[in-house]
């Protein structure tokens, strides 16, 4: 079977590790194969094989339904036929993968949404504390600015003193804040969403497939496209990348991938022998 991340990180399992499931059926030990970024659930998400699970559940109904079209095939005729053949028996909610993402996101925003308010109620009471804090320093140094004033200084200058303290007092309270909004963002994103939501920011990620066609190569192209993944790699977050398989006589490939600094973890040798 397959999990989702969230689910492996919820229980602490890994790929190799044998799962055993309760069902109407008795036990069932399955050994997990994989795991997918599939958020179907916070709580975390098993697949697998259709005929598997009808054999041990018992259940032939499902809720979740993914269509794939054929390449060149023509979506909208056929969200428009599945309406029509299915829709109205089975109430189905037809959605593309972008309308299920803007859904997602859509219920996100209206979860967050009472935020914004409880955020311009802080801003408020903080701009009304400082005022009064400056208020009350200026208030209490009547006697000291009137001395200061006997002493022949100008009116101008003193207000330019109490400005200065003011911004310096604003410009404190901002750094703080955002030291603090930078400490609380970091331990949201890395600790709280993970186990709210099972999402993990992964730092290593694996480049399937890169390559030039020979009537382009030697112009620069594939220095571009390694630049260019390197850039896209380190704006997300990523501080560590496999370069999976190249092959020994790819020479110009290896010299770049060298030049970038990736180094060889593994040679494998493949053999065939005629049956």
């Amino acid at each position: 079977m397959i999990v989702s991340s969230n689910f492996a990180l919820h229980l602490g399992v890994d790929v190799g590790d044998t799962i055993t499931l309760e069902t109407p059926s008795g036990p069932l030990p399955l050994r997990v194969a994989g795991t997918t970024m599939v958020f179907i659930s916070p709580r975390g998400t098993i697949e697998m094989g259709r005929t598997l699970y009808e054999r041990f559940w018992h259940d032939r109904q499902i809720n979740h339904l993914f269509v794939q079209a054929a390449p060149g095939a023509d979506v909208t005729a056929l969200r428009a036929t599945i309406a029509q053949r299915l829709g109205r028996a089975y109430r189905l909610r037809i959605l593309s993968s972008r309308e299920l993402i803007d859904f997602f996101a859509g219920q996100v925003r209206r979860a967050f949404a009472g935020l914004h308010i409880l955020a311009g109620m802080v801003l408020v009471v903080v701009l009304v504390g400082m005022a009064d804090t400056l208020a009350a320093g200026v208030a209490e140094r009547t006697r000291e600015l009137g001395a200061i004033r006997a002493l022949g200084v100008r009116r101008r200058y003193l207000r330019r003193m109490v400005l200065l303290e003011g911004l310096l007092l604003g410009a404190l309270g901002l750094g703080l804040a955002l030291a603090a909004g930078l400490a609380l963002g970091t331990l949201w994103v890395d600790a709280t969403f993970p186990y709210l939501l099972g999402w993990r920011r992964h730092t290593s990620t694996r480049v399937l497939t890169l390559g030039v066609k020979e009537a382009f190569r030697q112009k620069g192209l594939e220095s571009a496209l390694l630049i260019e993944g390197l850039h896209v790699g380190f704006r997300a977050g990523v501080k560590e990348s496999e370069a999976s398989w190249i092959l020994e006589d790819n020479v110009l490939m290896n010299k770049s991938a060298t030049q970038l600094g990736f180094r060889v973890s593994k040679t494998y040798r493949i053999y065939d022998k005629p049956l």
